[in-house]
């Protein structure tokens, strides 16, 4: 199923109590490195750092003051998990389009912000469900290359190039997959696929599913689908770091990564 609505699923935002331990458990299971930290959102009371995998991003969040948006997510969700689905539209008119799909759908939005070259819109995580989704236009309108939240282009300049080489997919789990899934659905302006029974968002890197409570922590987002280069050897290392759950499931910073083989090298 292909998707001709020009949305890119950009970079995942994962949220943490404490910043540091995620992003060890990441460098040392998946040989990645940051490469870049946002100093803006220090006035949402947070720390960051973003990771890129591939052309896109892992960033990971951690609040520095108390009752930020954050550290109510936190408790709410008991602990560190997933946090936003951001993408970026390939030009100004497909944002205004689901800008247009939320308010008609009675989704607020939590934030924007608003340059000559990026435009940031944040949807409300209740009014969506499961999580913020979050959709930006950039000026240079490049999917692999020059992304705001990153600096830029800066971040191509030392890329380093780990074990993970591609976000393949996110999941949100929730006790209404079907109803959840056409609120995403609606919003975004994409129609939901089905892949042997699970419902799906094909954006045009990536799929979004839905799909049911499989822990006790409630609706959010809780998998990443990963591709990565020797699969065995990503296992081992998680397996020496106490990171591997059931499953063959890389569990860090409470999401579980699943892991696919990345059939070419190069």
């Amino acid at each position: 199923m292909k998707n001709k609505i020009g949305i890119h699923l950009r970079q995942i935002c994962m949220v943490a109590l404490k910043l540091e331990p995620v992003l060890e458990g990441l460098k040392k299971v998946f040989e990645v490195r940051p490469c870049y930290t946002d100093p803006s959102v220090k006035e949402f009371g947070l720390r960051n750092v973003l990771i890129p995998i591939g052309t896109d991003f892992l960033e990971i969040v951690a609040p520095i003051t108390e009752n930020t948006a954050a550290s109510r997510y936190l408790k709410r969700r008991d602990g560190d998990g997933g946090y936003m689905v951001i993408c970026q539209a390939d030009a100004q008119n497909v944002q205004k389009a689901v800008r247009n799909n939320a308010k008609n759908a009675g989704v607020r939005v939590a934030w924007e912000s608003k340059t000559d070259e990026f435009y940031c819109m944040q949807l409300h995580p209740r009014d969506m469900g499961g999580a913020f989704f979050e959709v930006d236009w950039d000026i240079n309108e490049n999917f692999i290359g020059s992304w705001h939240p990153a600096g830029g282009l800066g971040w191509t300049d030392d890329h380093h190039v780990g074990s993970a080489r591609k976000v393949r997919g996110v999941r949100i789990q929730s006790s209404n997959p079907e109803q959840l899934g056409n609120q995403w659905s609606k919003v975004s302006g994409i129609p939901l696929g089905n892949r042997e029974g699970q419902l799906f968002l094909p954006f045009l890197n990536a799929d979004l599913y839905f799909v049911n409570l499989s822990d006790g922590r409630g609706e959010g987002l809780s998998e990443i689908d990963l591709e990565v280069i020797a699969v065995d050897r990503v296992l081992e290392r998680a397996d020496k770091e106490r990171l591997l759950g059931d499953n063959n499931k890389v569990c860090i910073g409470g999401i579980r990564f699943n892991l696919t083989e990345r059939k070419n090298h190069i």
